[in-house]
This record gives structure tokens, C-alpha cells and sequence, in this order.
């Protein structure tokens, strides 16, 4: 195909996204939306912007291009008392005053030993529950699959959901985590 204009042929030519990043787009390809993504992330690596407005763009497996919602680090999100705090930070904060007053109340030589257990059981826990998680994803889409059909992230209006109260404290839960930016249904 030539362009009339200038006798070019842009048959070659791969079709770019329009610039809108605050909206999701839908591509026409992957490879379409992989550059896409790459060149708003670029674009906004270049800009001049304090880092906190920066934005990351990410996509969907089926080509959308959307806006990753900014988070604070988790030691802002519990300590910081300008942060809004939701059920599973309390949850986190009472769980370390309980670790420091056993600290506190422990026998000297008890201490060492009894954190080490508790934080090899943990540690291990984390990286074996993580790593079970991200597998089963990677290889076998198993979370997304699993949301799918327990219909947990419908919205209860539409009565296909049939755990209302899960449904509105993850909502809680994750719009009191990013509050700009974010909206749960979308």
C-alpha cells in the first residue's frame, strides 16, 4: 500500500496505539500492545515529573493496555499515620506488637532461638506458598480460572455472586490501598 501523498509504502508499518493512557485501549495485536506499553513507559521515564506523578503502563494478556494504579511501599502504608489503614493492615500491626511483646517477655536465652523458628517457619511458608501461587498461574492460569468461577469479583448487583461480604471487603481492602487511580469494577 502507498501513500499518495509521498509515494511511501507503509504496508510494512505496525499500527500505534493513539496516546491516551488513562483510558484502557484495546489493541489489535499483542505485539501491538507490547509496544505500546513499552513506549508510554518510555515516555514517561523521559518526563520531567517528581516520581510519585510518574505512571507505569501495563497489558492484559488479551492486548489491553491500561494504567497500573501507584501503591506506597508497605512500611508507609502501616506506619505512616497519613495513610489510609484498612482491616488487613490492623491485622499486620497487631501481629508485630504481639511479636515484640514476646520479645519483651521472653527469657534471655529463649530469644534467639524461639525467633529464628518463627521466622524460618514464615520465611519458608512465604516462599513456598508464593511459589506454589506464581507456578500454578504461570503454567495453569489457575487463580485467574478460579475467579472466573466462583464468580468472586462480579459485582453482587448482577446476583451471579454468591459472596456478597467477600466481594465488598476485598473491594474495602483494595480501594483503601490505592486510593487514586483505582476502581474496583473496572
Amino acid at each position: 500500500m502507498s501513500d499518495p501523498v509521498h509515494g511511501a509504502d507503509a504496508s510494512g508499518l505496525r499500527e500505534r496505539l493513539p496516546q491516551k493512557p488513562d483510558v484502557p485501549q484495546k489493541a489489535d495485536s499483542i505485539g501491538t500492545a507490547q509496544e505500546a506499553v513499552r513506549a508510554l513507559n518510555d515516555d514517561e521515564a523521559a518526563a520531567t515529573k517528581d516520581e510519585k506523578d510518574k505512571k507505569t503502563f501495563g497489558r492484559t494478556l488479551n492486548g489491553e493496555v491500561f494504567t497500573v494504579p501507584h501503591t506506597e511501599d508497605m512500611v508507609s502504608q502501616l506506619f505512616d499515620p497519613t495513610q489510609p489503614k484498612n482491616a488487613s493492615d490492623i491485622a499486620i500491626v497487631t501481629v508485630l506488637v504481639y511479636l515484640c511483646l514476646l520479645l519483651y517477655f521472653l527469657p534471655q536465652s529463649w530469644k534467639v532461638p524461639v525467633f529464628a523458628v518463627i521466622f524460618l517457619f514464615w520465611r519458608m511458608c512465604y516462599n513456598a506458598g508464593i511459589g506454589w501461587l506464581l507456578h500454578n498461574q504461570s503454567h495453569h492460569k489457575r487463580l485467574v480460572v478460579w475467579a472466573k468461577k466462583s464468580h468472586i469479583f462480579d459485582n453482587p448487583k448482577t446476583g451471579t455472586n454468591p459472596y456478597p461480604f467477600l466481594y465488598k471487603l476485598l473491594k474495602q481492602e483494595m480501594e483503601a490501598k490505592i486510593p487514586k487511580d483505582y476502581s474496583f469494577e473496572d
